[in-house]
Formats: C-alpha cells, sequence, structure tokens
C-alpha cells in the first residue's frame, strides 16, 4: 500500500462493500485488521488511509480491528435506525 501514498497524494480512501457477504468472516476479519494497522503506520509519516467498510446486515460485527472498535454513522447508530426506525431530526438535518 505505501506505493499509493505520495507526497503528491498524501490521502488515500478505500472503500469495501459487502464485506457481509464475504464468503469466509475470518478473511474479512483479518483483512479489517490488517487495515487498521496499515491506517496507523501511515498517520506516523503524516499520510492517511482511510477505509470505509459498507455492510448490508444491520448486525455485523467484528472483532476489534487494530485494537479499536469500529463505530456506524451517527445515522446508523442505534440498531433500531439500522433496521428502518425513522433517525430523530436532531439527528438527520431537514432538507
Amino acid at each position: 500500500m505505501d506505493h499509493l501514498l505520495t507526497a503528491e497524494h498524501p490521502l488515500v480512501i478505500l472503500v469495501l462493500k459487502g464485506v457481509d457477504r464475504a464468503r469466509d468472516q475470518t478473511s474479512v476479519h483479518a483483512l479489517l485488521d490488517d487495515l487498521a494497522s496499515i491506517a496507523r503506520w501511515h498517520l506516523l509519516s503524516g499520510r492517511r488511509f482511510l477505509c470505509l467498510v459498507e455492510t448490508d446486515d444491520t448486525e455485523f460485527s467484528t472483532p476489534t480491528p487494530g485494537g479499536e472498535q469500529p463505530s456506524w454513522n451517527r445515522h446508523e447508530w442505534l440498531l433500531r435506525h439500522r433496521n428502518g426506525e425513522r433517525v430523530l431530526p436532531w439527528i438527520t438535518p431537514a432538507s
């Protein structure tokens, strides 16, 4: 991954979609753990490596990748919001 981050491009964003549909969830957990370590390593040299993980499984969970518990975004923080319950207006700005 080091070849992706240069002085001209100090930020890389990786988006993983459908991780809940992977056959081997153990490999998914190992990948997320490695990506967390890579992100920390790049922070030490002033570069940023972000990984966004998308899942359709509202109950998806993973062991703590890199020793940090990942969090849901503010619109999906509570399980009932992930299952379709209306989010409070103070969480979602009016359009």
